[in-house]
């Protein structure tokens, strides 16, 4: 499975996508987990101190926040799109 990744989370990984040993029926979970071991300078953004999603990423699986699916027991399926960036603001 391959998990898109998008602007300063991608500056530190130095990759736009990372592959990632999940597929049919696993779950967002465990796909960050397998990101994070891969990029551990991700750690700190991809989860807070009580190991729960941080509030500093958003996390889509075909382009739905995971916030309105099961969060992060939310499972996909081949050919999902998974992509994970910070929040955007802008005026």
């Amino acid at each position: 499975m391959q998990i898109r990744i998008f602007a300063t989370l991608r500056q530190l990984t130095g990759q736009a996508a990372v592959e990632v040993q999940a597929g049919s029926g696993d779950s967002v979970r465990l796909a960050l987990d397998q990101l994070v071991a891969q990029h551990p300078i991700l750690k700190d953004k991809v989860w807070d101190e009580r190991g729960d999603l941080s509030s500093t990423v958003n996390v889509f699986v075909n382009g739905r926040n995971i916030i309105w699916l099961d969060g992060l027991d939310t499972v996909w399926a081949e050919g999902d799109s998974v992509a994970i960036f910070p929040p955007v603001a802008g005026g």
